[in-house]
């Protein structure tokens, strides 16, 4: 908190300002990178939905700050992107936070951060496996929710597969 500090009182005009945003990226990143930390270690639920949102809004400063200091495609924002979509992820909105993986991965290319690309398309590729393992559930889920029988299900769900008057054909 006190780096904050101090990185908000340097000067705001000519090459100074972007120098300074830089910096207040930097402690914003480092903020939120220990709100997550302090979430994960957090007694109780509710105490950890305030850490993660304290976090994500740390992450939405750096981000801003990056792109200020830097440039709207600097690999840096990267930074402050991937930490919204992990907390996006956690609340989630899983759609949200892919998208955001895929803003870090399109920052990230060809720039010479391997380590964290990598990263960045191993969570993007899990997040589309759950998205699609989510939707196949909801469309096999929904005739059931809404107390339609499925006619493809060759015995009951739940029920005992030998008790099913289609078992006998089956077996």
């Amino acid at each position: 908190m006190q780096a904050l500090s101090l990185r908000r009182q340097l000067r705001d005009d000519g090459p100074q300002a972007a120098v300074k945003a830089q910096a207040l990226a930097q402690s914003h990143t480092s903020l939120a990178n220990l709100y997550v930390h302090m979430g994960e270690c957090a007694s109780d639920e509710e105490l950890e939905i305030r850490y993660d949102t304290k976090a994500l809004h740390q992450f939405e400063l750096a981000r801003t700050a990056y792109v200020k200091g830097f440039h709207s495609t600097h690999p840096k924002v990267a930074w402050a992107v991937s930490g919204i979509a992990s907390m996006q992820k956690k609340r989630g909105l899983l759609d949200e936070a892919l998208g955001d993986w895929e803003e870090a991965i399109r920052l990230l290319t060809g720039k010479g951060f391997t380590a964290e690309l990598e990263k960045a398309t191993a969570a993007a590729e899990e997040l589309r496996r759950e998205l699609q393992l989510r939707r196949q559930f909801s469309q096999f889920k929904q005739p059931l929710l809404s107390g339609k029988v499925r006619r493809d299900c060759p015995t009951s769900v739940g029920g005992d597969p030998a008790a099913s008057p289609q078992s006998k054909h089956h077996l």
